[in-house]
Parts: C-alpha cells; sequence; structure tokens
C-alpha cells in the first residue's frame, strides 16, 4: 500500500508506504499446489478418511486400481473393498496397530467394482490434532498382481522341476529333512523310495526327446497319484525319481505301494501311434529316529539299494 504527497506545484515530494513479507505465504501456496499435483497424479491409490474411517477423497490412481470412481467411494468405508479373504482377527490386529502406533503397512487382498479379488501392497498413517486426537487417515496402496506373479513363478522355478511339475532336489531335500526332524520328535520312522527306470534311454534315442519327456510327465503323474498327500515324490535328475513315506518302519507295510509304482512303469504309454514302455528297479531304506543320518546319508543308502535292485534285474 503507498501513499504519494505533491507539492502545491504537483510535484512528488514524498511517498508513504506499507510493505508486506508475502514469502511464507508464497511458500504455503506453492507447497500446497505441489501437495495437490502429488495427490493428483500420484501412481499409488490414495484414500483420505475422517477418524471413523468415512472416506472423505481419493485420486484418480484410487479409480484406475479399483474402479470405483470418486462420487462412488465418498461416503463410504473401505468395507466397500473388502475381498473376503482377510478375517476379523486380521482387521482387528491392524486397527490395534493403528491407535497404539499410528501406522499399519503389509499386503492385503481387496476387490475390485467388477467383483475381481487382487493382492495389494498398503500402507495407513494415521494424521493427528494438536490435542494428539486422530484427525484423519491416509492411507497410500498399489496393485502388485504382477509383482505376486512374478514371484509364484520364480518360486516354481527354484522348487519345482519344469518338465514334470514335481518337486525338484532342492525342494525334496528340505521335505526330507522337515520329515527326519518330525520323525526324531514324534518317535516315528519314515521309508525314502529311490526309484530309477530301466530302458528310458532306450526310448529317449529311438523316438526321440519329446517322446522321452512325455514318458517322463506320464509316469510323474502316475508315481504322484500312487502316494498319499502327506507324502512326497520328486524328480531328482534324468529319469531318477525319489520318495518320502511318513510313518513306515516296515518292508511289508510298503509293499502295496511298491508294486503300484512299478505297476506304473510298467505300463504301455502311447505317443504319435507310438507305444512303448519302461520298467522300474527301486531301492529302498528306513530311517528310524534313533539313528544318527542326515538326509543326504538316507538318499545315499536309497540310491545304494536301488543300484542293487537293477543288478539283480
Amino acid at each position: 500500500i503507498q501513499h504519494a504527497t505533491l507539492d502545491k506545484a504537483g510535484r512528488l515530494i514524498s511517498i508513504d508506504g506499507l510493505i508486506e513479507n508475502i514469502t511464507e505465504q508464497t511458500e504455503t501456496e506453492n507447497e500446497l499446489r505441489q501437495a495437490a499435483s502429488v495427490f493428483t497424479h500420484a501412481q499409488e491409490a490414495i484414500l483420505i478418511t475422517d477418524p471413523n474411517g468415512v472416506i472423505l477423497n481419493v485420486n484418480q490412481a484410487f479409480e484406475q486400481i479399483t474402479g470405483y470412481k470418486k462420487t462412488e467411494a465418498l461416503g463410504n468405508t473401505p468395507k466397500l473393498l473388502n475381498s473376503g479373504k482377510q478375517d476379523k482377527s486380521f482387521y482387528e490386529k491392524m486397527w490395534r496397530q493403528l491407535i497404539e502406533e499410528g501406522r499399519w503397512s503389509g499386503e492385503i487382498w481387496n476387490k475390485r467394482k467388477d467383483g475381481r479379488i487382487y493382492p495389494e501392497k498398503l500402507t495407513i498413517s494415521a494424521i493427528y490434532n494438536q490435542d494428539d486426537t486422530i484427525k484423519n487417515y491416509i492411507a497410500l496402496f498399489s496393485d502388485i498382481t504382477v509383482e505376486k506373479e512374478q514371484r509364484s513363478q520364480l518360486e516354481l522355478i527354484a522348487h519345482y522341476d519344469m518338465l514334470t511339475g514335481l518337486p525338484n532336489r532342492l525342494l525334496f531335500a528340505d521335505r526330507l529333512n522337515q520329515a527326519i526332524a518330525s520323525a526324531k520328535r514324534h518317535d516315528t520312522s519314515i521309508a525314502v523310495l529311490f526309484i530309477d527306470l530301466d530302458g528310458f534311454k532306450a526310448v529317449n534315442d529311438q523316438h526321440g526327446h519329446q517322446a522321452g519327456d512325455y514318458l517322463l510327465k506320464t509316469i510323474a503323474q502316475r508315481f504322484r497319484s500312487a502316494i498319499r498327500d502327506e507324502d512326497s515324490i520328486s524328480r531328482y535328475g534324468g529319469d531318477e525319481f525319489v520318495a518320502v513315506i511318513l510313518n513306515a518302519d516296515q518292508l511289508k507295510t510298503l509293499t502295496p505301494l511298491l508294486q503300484r509304482f512299478l505297476d506304473h512303469a510298467n505300463q504301455p504309454i502311447v505317443y504319435n501311434d507310438m507305444t512303448f514302455s519302461v520298467s522300474a528297479s527301486i531301492g529302498v531304506t528306513f530311517f528310524h529316529p534313533h539313528q544318527d543320518m542326515d538326509a543326504e546319508q538316507v538318499i545315499r543308502q536309497a540310491d545304494q539299494a536301488m543300484y542293487q535292485a537293477k543288478m539283480r534285474g
């Protein structure tokens, strides 16, 4: 605000004025504009609620991820997105942590407007008044469907044989270690079966790798159907399979299972109008809780037993 003083001739002789420093105000306005821009253009969905969980505002990413328009979300609560995959205790624990610590972060399953369920990474933070009462909750989340699928694929590659779908050598070793630990803890015994296909190389050489792969996949499916859910079988490598059978302490109790394995291996396989068959040699070893052996030693004994079976025809 300025005021000019003139003399009788109309000449300027002084200027009186008031200057106000608005730097802080300008900075505040810039920060608000930046915050509004981030809210609007953020890749993560942002949801703001009142202390009771009623939705006050959402951004564009929220609309894109959930399928709900802003007008549909306002006045509702986040239950709008509930997938039903988390139980009541999950949400009770979440709210308890929010109240006690002011923040919760984790993975959760939510449901889009069209009914599709998707995984999301979610962070919820409490915003407080000057008197330490909760003013708002702000939730930031992103759709991690692709990340989950990639993680599952990597886990599949790391722990399963890609041809047969059976656990690979690495996963089987882990399962056998668990079985040994359980046998020691509960004073039970387990059996380990080492199975080698006889005649597989001839099929592979005469009919090609595709026929050999088909044979392995077919027999793997048969072997898997022969065992109980609590037992495990893996493709150990090439045409070798290894199985661990829980609560088995005598050969006679395994006889029906061993016969099923032999029958499954002997059963003819039809591939592209060709019929071929193989047989199997099986070695068996038992682990008893009083024995001081690790998984590698148990497998080696079963392998030696299989070699003896093969030599005897």
